[in-house]
């Protein structure tokens, strides 16, 4: 708790009328009436009153006091931020010689009526080279001034000085630092610092520090209050010697500009206004050049205000306990904030308790940039419209500088989930169904924001759920609301159509992908709710592949997701290190591919593509080709459906191939090498689905088999691999029980086996039965039907322990007794609660709310 403040005068009115009263009658005046109504006694009362007030101010901190007091441990105004964006310069024509462009052009707005136009400056000296048309150039929303004479040195300590036109900007762009020097004296020795030159006198260039000490001694340093636009040069102090004691004089704590010497500064002072602009409005070159046009593609952002005195008190704590340096997440989040204005929010974790692949001692620190126009509806697509890399680089710098020795951070823009509410309201009589329908909208869109706006509106909280409850509360608060009913919770983007493929991470807890459409989903719950990480515009997700136990035991290799789509142009191979967070396209290449695989060559990872027109190895260089891996010498251009790999305690690997047509399976005890394949039997059967299962003790592969027509089908094959490789020929047939035609796809929890039928769902086999066999599932058991009596085909399947999933034309259902009963886990639509990462957070949609009047039958 905080320390209790003494209580300087506790007495209260009752107390100082009692004592005034006390004295009337120990006094010989004369004064007998001391009823309430005398008049005498009425103005004692308002004297007690009036003392009263005294005494309550007299035991309050007033604001002067506070202020003094943050002076004293140096905590300042954040000055103004300005608004950056990049400026594009286009010729009407190519020039016909180098065109260059001066740092401190101006451009600005077009004046519209009675409003000023709003100007930026370019920060860095650009050039369109003979024969080219364009440029790009970054500007800020400020005022430069150049060699401002600040005034002429005094000699002595502690000078201080103005800028005349201050506030100055933050330092957090290039180009926008503030330069100040002072005169060289032409008589005094040369000098290494560096220097620059004004009408033609040489002037050093001095360095700005936070403050005065011992570190400063004897180097020409200064500070800058930038809000007040002050400049500040070393007072005198006694400073302690190496034996501990204080001289018996003062010297300065650092250099003193020479007496008579000018003291000169370039620097950017702050625009009116925050500079926050809208894309295509800056279009005004000052001075114009012929043929020579400007325009801005992206939103001006990072425009911030001079802090309020009031903030400032409130952030004095905080100011105090990080002493400006990143140690605890509230040190990140409030540094990332400070650094720029473009921050709205942020949320610092350790990166080791968000992933398995996190790095120990880095922390991962999550941006919400601030909206552009904060009375416009903030949606995902804004904030990040609003979220660039400049920004990023802004924050990172200012981190870099303040983080500990060993700690490492990794920025990212956070990302929002968007969700709509639906619910049925009844109204009072006399309430007005539009006005109280649009009270409600807006009373969600407040509730469910992204941003912090201002007091009472600080913004959804990262990672927390949305909770039926919440709606049922913001909307019952109302006036006018008699009941809410049927509120559903309806989340823009889920995997509820045709899902093509499903993986488990075997590495993170509860981590599950899939691709639907033109989208990479992932889940961090079982599938209590999915997130879109990765959108692939124009392109279809078809395949995603994680990085399985069967391929190595190897921890290094958490997070390594493939995802593979297909377009107009061909196939794409995407490689994720992080668990989809980022992901980067490594090839693209004209043929189809049915099937993923993870595979070690020596130290390093690739991937095994099975194709129509044969089986391929990629590895994972940026542009890489995938090369023709031969499984079948005497047919050099059959074809695979499907590949496995699997990999010994001692790290030697198999790889089987799955031949097209009735050609079988081929085995490699070699990691799939060249001329390792030889043919492992199932001659005549039409292999579509291959499988690796690890138990405590033996490793197995199942090849799932199709059937054509209305036939019932051969069901699944399994071989037991032995260190070369496996037997062979002793595949063993699981057959029992199965009519359900084609098996396309398999997979097992650790013990069941689960199979992805054409007509019958998915069955399900316990191999180590006394007599094993099929079980299919009743049509009642939660899978989405075709018609009567027939399940709709299953695409994919993943399962881990105790959790199976089924990916088709419908969506994504889950069973958690072993292939009993499924739910659908990929509806858009949730009844009492949608859940968030920890990283993301929550941004309104179009809500639905219908108002009826109370007594309004229908």
């Amino acid at each position: 708790m905080a320390l209790p403040g003494p209580n300087l005068d506790d007495r209260s009115f009752d107390d100082l009328m009692a004592e005034a009263l006390a004295h009337v009658r120990a006094s010989p005046s004369g004064w007998t009436d001391l009823s309430p109504h005398d008049p005498g006694v009425v103005l004692l009362e308002v004297m007690a009153h009036l003392a009263e007030m005294l005494i309550y101010r007299t035991n309050r901190m007033t604001e002067k006091v506070q202020v003094a007091l943050l002076n004293l441990i140096g905590v300042q105004l954040h000055p103004p931020s300005a608004a950056v964006v990049p400026l594009t310069f286009t010729l009407a024509k190519p020039a016909m010689a180098d065109l260059h462009l001066p740092a401190g052009t101006r451009v600005a707005t077009r004046r519209e009526g009675q409003a000023d136009p709003v100007q930026f400056e370019v920060l860095v000296p650009g050039l369109i080279p003979a024969g080219q048309t364009a440029m790009t150039l970054p500007a800020a929303h400020c005022i430069g001034q150049v060699a401002e004479l600040l005034g002429t040195s005094g000699g002595q300590a502690g000078q201080q000085f103005r800028l005349a036109h201050g506030p100055v900007v933050a330092p957090n762009h290039p180009g926008v630092n503030l330069i100040l020097a002072v005169a060289a004296d032409p008589r005094a020795p040369a000098t290494d610092r560096p220097t620059l030159s004004h009408g033609g006198q040489s002037f050093v260039i001095w360095d700005e520090v936070p403050r005065f000490g011992p570190a400063t001694a004897g180097l020409p340093v200064y500070t800058i209050d930038r809000a007040a636009g002050t400049v500040s040069f070393a007072p005198a102090l006694r400073l302690p010697d190496g034996a501990g004691g204080l001289p018996a004089l003062a010297v300065p704590a650092a250099l003193v500009p020479p007496a008579g010497a000018e003291i000169r500064v370039w620097y950017k002072g702050a625009a009116p206004g925050n500079g926050n602009l809208r894309a295509g409005l800056l279009s005004v070159l000052t001075p114009a050049i012929d043929g020579l046009s400007v325009s801005n593609a992206a939103d001006a952002t990072g425009g911030r205000a001079l802090e309020s005195v009031a903030n400032a008190i409130l952030r004095g704590p905080a100011a105090l306990h990080s002493l400006e340096r990143a140690i605890t997440a509230r040190d990140f989040e409030a540094l990332a904030q400070a650094a720029s204005g473009g921050v709205n929010r942020a949320r610092a974790m350790a990166d080791a308790a968000l992933w398995v692949h996190g790095v120990p001692g880095r922390v991962t620190l999550t941006l919400l940039p601030q909206p552009t126009d904060p009375a416009a509806p903030i949606t995902a697509q804004s904030l990040q419209a609003a979220a660039s890399d400049a920004l990023r680089a802004q924050v990172a710098a200012v981190i870099d500088q303040r983080r500990a020795l060993g700690t490492d951070c990794r920025i990212d823009w956070g990302r929002a989930k968007t969700v709509s509410v639906q619910a049925d309201v009844r109204a009072y009589p006399g309430q007005e169904a539009r006005a109280l329908q649009a009270r409600l909208t807006e009373r969600l869109d407040r509730l469910i924001c992204p941003v912090d706006l201002g007091p009472g509106r600080p913004g959804w909280t990262f990672g927390r759920p949305l909770l039926d409850w919440d709606v049922l509360r913001a909307i019952a608060d109302q006036p006018g609301v008699a009941t809410v009913s049927n509120v559903r919770l309806i989340a823009e983007k889920a995997p509820s159509g045709e899902v093509s493929d499903l993986a488990r991470d075997a590495w993170q807890s509860q981590t599950w992908y899939t691709v639907s459409g033109e989208d990479l989903y992932r889940t961090g719950n079982d599938g209590q709710s999915w997130e879109a990480v990765v959108r692939f515009p124009g392109e279809a997700a078809v395949l995603v592949e994680s990085w399985r136990t069967e391929t190595a035991e190897d921890t290094g290799r958490a997070g390594m997701v493939a995802v593979l789509t297909r377009a107009a142009d061909g196939t794409r191979v995407y490689l994720s290190r992080d668990c989809g967070e980022t992901v980067a396209q490594i090839s693209l290449f004209q043929f189809e591919v049915t099937g993923l695989a993870w595979v070690m060559r020596g130290p390093q990872p690739a991937l095994l593509l099975a194709s129509p027109t044969g089986l391929f190895e990629l590895d994972l260089r940026p542009d890489a080709a995938p090369r023709a891996v031969l499984f079948d010498p005497g047919q050099p251009e059959l074809g695979a459906t499907s590949v496995a790999v699997s990999a010994d305690p001692q790290g030697r690997a198999a790889v089987a191939v799955a031949g097209s047509g009735e050609t079988g399976v081929y085995l490699s005890a070699l990691a799939g090498q060249d001329g390792s394949f030889a043919p492992a039997g199932l001659k005549g059967q039409l292999v579509r689905a291959l499988m690796v299962q690890h138990t405590a003790t033996q490793r197995f592969l199942w090849a799932g088999t199709s059937a054509p027509g209305t036939e019932g089908g051969n069901g699944v094959f399994r071989l037991r691999l032995e260190a070369q490789g496996g037997d062979r020929d002793a595949w063993s047939p699981f057959a029992q029980g199965w009519s359900a035609g084609s098996c396309r796809t398999l997979a097992h929890d650790g013990k069941t086996i689960y199979a992805g039928s054409l007509r019958r769902g998915v069955l399900t086999l316990d191999p180590d039965a006394a007599a094993p066999g099929w079980r299919e599932p009743d049509v009642g058991c939660g899978l989405p039907l075709r018609d009567v009596g027939r399940l709709h085909p299953i695409n994919t399947l993943a399962a881990g322990p105790g959790l199976v999933m089924s990916g088709g034309p419908t969506g994504i259902y889950a069973s958690t007794n072993q292939g009993g009963a499924y739910r659908l886990v990929s509806s858009a639509t949730f009844g009492t609660e949608l859940k968030l990462p920890p990283t993301w957070v929550f941004c309104s949609g179009n809500h639905r709310i219908t108002v009826r009047a109370a007594d309004d039958p229908g």
